[in-house]
């Protein structure tokens, strides 16, 4: 892979700039106006450096400028699959544009194949767009008709902004409002909608709803529309289906393209016209490229939803972590302050776990650790959140909960674990600190908790223990 970095906007294909070109022979035969698009996580080294980048998504679009199936580029690394290739700076060069955080436009060459692209960051996400250059950047000969390489220009154009609204957007609906005002720009059309299907293939929505000119005349619409047979049968076949049936009323026309995010079929992109505006080719690949757009920000959602999820989750038993708990706490406080709700916080130590770690060694611990996280996670009731916040500390935030009742539900959570063997360390006990919301923040609160928690360990462990005072305490050792 090569990068060759274009500075200007104005410097682009649309132009036919030799600054894109790379040999001429490479070039030829891939079509102008595709737009494929990838999805890609950075995987770091020390120090934080990005080694390599994940293909998380990939439109099929994308696949066939980089002769690949994208089936089989999902999961796999960009280094790995251009292997021989990595000392071009390439990755190096995807990992400034995560680190600047800002677009970057450019020429990469992926294998013999020069390409054009857009990457855009969104958080820990790196969106790729690409699309072959114009044929007419690297001919020798005379360039294309003025008024087809206006077209041209205008539709790319079209799906590289589309493609931005795409990588900036999560809402997937803001992508298709933005890709129908771009094509309403270009060629007549009665509305775009996206089509989201249900659970286990069943039940059909809208998301939001139709858009464009006559979106109001297709929402209320009882009669099938051309979309709406075409969008059928591409859920049905997995293909693109374009229909023109006069029995169709005052919308006959209609063309869907299935959407596929990161490999399961997740709905469709249709668009209606009116009687005598039919859909033509390239019709068919605007909608296309649109699909594949729309796809990638679907599949974008997707990945930053297990990103985040993933930051919030402890590696070992499956709780929320210590970044989750603190968000959480910050949350529960302004809403328990704001309408005068009661709120408790309970931070739970294993009792001599040290020990556990000493006697049968950590892979014994850490298998403690998860088995009493189950536990205490099978005692907290819905809306209350339990964490593992350290070693072997959890913390229990218990909204709508007085000092009464939340030292209840600890000690039913404590004589859960002590009840029953935990293998291999044995009887395994908690001691546990208790404090409500007072004047203070939850970081005020927390330190209450957790002196209780110091009490309840100086006093002979196996307890819990409820904040009396508003002085925080000393920090608990365990």
């Amino acid at each position: 892979m090569y990068v060759r970095h274009v500075a200007s906007e104005t410097r682009a294909a649309a132009h036919g700039s030799r600054a894109w070109a790379g040999p001429g022979a490479v070039a030829r035969g891939l079509a102008p106006g595709r737009l494929g698009a990838l999805t890609l996580t950075p995987v770091r080294g020390p120090g934080g450096r990005v080694e390599d980048m994940r293909v998380e998504a990939c439109s099929a679009a994308a696949g066939r400028l980089l002769a690949r199936p994208a089936t089989a580029l999902l999961g796999r690394r960009l280094g790995a699959e251009f292997a021989g290739q990595r000392d071009d700076g390439v990755l190096a060069a995807l990992g400034d544009v995560l680190a600047a955080g800002e677009p970057w436009r450019g020429s990469l060459r992926f294998g013999a194949t020069w390409l054009e692209v857009l990457a855009v960051p969104v958080g820990e996400v790196l969106v790729l767009s690409l699309w072959a250059p114009a044929p007419h950047a690297f001919r020798e000969a005379e360039p294309a008709p003025a008024a087809g390489l206006e077209a041209e220009v205008a539709e790319q154009a079209a799906l590289r902004r589309i493609a931005t609204a795409a990588a900036r957007h999560s809402d997937p609906a803001a992508v298709v409002a933005t890709a129908a005002a771009e094509w309403l720009a270009l060629r007549p059309l009665a509305g775009l909608a996206l089509v989201r299907m249900g659970d286990g293939g069943r039940g059909l929505a809208l998301v939001p709803g139709w858009v464009g000119p006559r979106a109001a005349e297709l929402g209320r619409t009882r009669r099938a529309t051309g979309a709406d047979v075409a969008m059928a049968r591409a859920l049905a076949e997995g293909r693109t289906v374009r229909v023109d049936d006069a029995a169709h009323g005052r919308f006959p026309m209609g063309l869907a393209v299935p959407l596929w995010v990161r490999g399961r079929l997740w709905g469709a992109l249709c668009a209606a016209a009116e009687r005598g505006r039919g859909f033509a080719d390239a019709d068919t690949a605007m909608l296309e490229g649109c699909a594949d757009l729309v796809a990638m920000a679907l599949a974008q959602e997707e990945v930053r939803t297990e990103l985040s999820a993933a930051a919030r989750t402890d590696h070992l038993t499956g709780l929320p972590n210590r970044r989750a708990f603190t968000e959480r706490l910050g949350g529960e406080v302004r809403l328990a302050a704001r309408h005068g709700h009661p709120l408790a916080l309970a931070v739970l130590d294993l009792d001599l776990f040290k020990l556990v770690n000493d006697t049968h060694g950590h892979t014994a611990g850490d298998e403690v650790l998860v088995e009493v996280a189950a536990r205490l996670a099978a005692a907290g009731r819905a809306g209350e959140l339990v964490a593992r916040i350290g070693g072997e500390e959890f913390g229990w935030i218990l909204p709508r909960c007085d000092a009464d009742g939340a030292l209840a539900a600890v000690e039913r959570a404590r004589a859960g674990v002590a009840a029953r063997p935990v293998p291999p360390a044995g009887r395994v006990t908690l001691s546990a600190g208790i404090a409500v919301l007072g004047p203070g923040s939850g970081e005020d609160l927390f330190w209450r908790a957790d002196g209780a928690l110091y009490q309840a360990k100086a006093a002979g462990r196996d307890r819990a223990v409820v904040a009396v005072d508003q002085v925080p305490a000393q920090h608990s050792s365990g």
